[in-house]
């Protein structure tokens, strides 16, 4: 077990120093480059997302990216990206539900409100 561990670890420092080399080097190639754009685009998004969180709350957050994903041209990262913004509106869901923080009315009882508009 104590293998299996040191193991980990040794190739996750590898894998942070090569990381650290591809980012930062010189005379890099076009997939070094690719690599470079997504390490960097992974930490911005990672200190953005967090202080968007801390500015205007997880459902603001919920929205903003529901409407960058549907601006997206490409199909398949639209599409992909639907996924996990549904995927966290069912666990935001959930967890205003236990925590008490939103008053879900139900459904039965809402009468819709249909207005003619000419």
């Amino acid at each position: 077990m104590d293998l299996l561990l040191i193991m980990f670890f040794g190739f996750s420092l590898c894998s942070v120093f090569v990381l650290f080399v591809v980012a930062k080097g010189h005379n890099t190639g076009v997939v070094e480059e690719k690599v470079a754009a997504k390490v960097e685009e992974l930490v911005r998004s990672v200190v953005h997302d967090s202080d968007r969180v801390d500015m205007h709350g997880r459902a603001h957050v919920l929205v903003m990216d529901l409407a960058d994903t549907l601006e997206e041209r490409d199909a398949l990262e639209r599409s992909t990206q639907m996924k996990l913004i549904y995927t966290r509106a069912k666990s935001y869901k959930r967890s205003a539900k236990v925590n008490n923080v939103v008053q879900f009315s139900d459904e039965s009882s809402a009468v819709p409100v249909l207005k003619s508009i000419k």
